[in-house]
Parts: structure tokens; sequence; C-alpha cells
């Protein structure tokens, strides 16, 4: 049987808690707004 296509959301939300990619993103945030210039949201 095959298995149905999974976004590269669905895989990974597997991966990771809701915690972890919340830390993630905010730290990616941090790296783009450093760059940029802009103050950090912390």
């Amino acid at each position: 049987k095959m298995e149905p296509y999974k976004t590269h959301l669905a895989y990974v939300k597997e991966r990771r808690s809701e915690k972890e990619a919340e830390q993630l993103l905010d730290e990616a945030l941090d790296q783009l707004r450093a760059r940029r210039g802009a103050p950090s949201s912390k």
C-alpha cells in the first residue's frame, strides 16, 4: 500500500515538539533581525 504524500511540515512535526519548534523559530528570527539590524523582540 502506498503512503500518502507528506509535506515537509508533517515530517518536521514528527521530529520536533511544539516547544522545540518555537525555540528554533525564535533563534532563526533573532539571527535574521541581527543581520538586518532590527531590535530583538526579547
